[in-house]
């Protein structure tokens, strides 16, 4: 994945407290499996845990 949109992944996700919301998902991360996008969602949230 570029790094332009896991810039937009981590962004979107922020703000919308750890999880990207299903429009989102729709629009810009169609590729991505349930299995994929929920491994990323935690890596954001455990990341920006602290």
């Amino acid at each position: 994945m570029p790094d332009r949109l896991i810039d937009l992944f981590i962004k979107l996700c922020l703000q919308n407290n750890g999880r990207l919301s299903a429009r989102k998902r729709e629009s810009h991360f169609g590729l991505l499996t349930d299995g994929e996008l929920a491994n990323m969602e935690d890596a954001v949230r455990a990341g920006y845990e602290r």
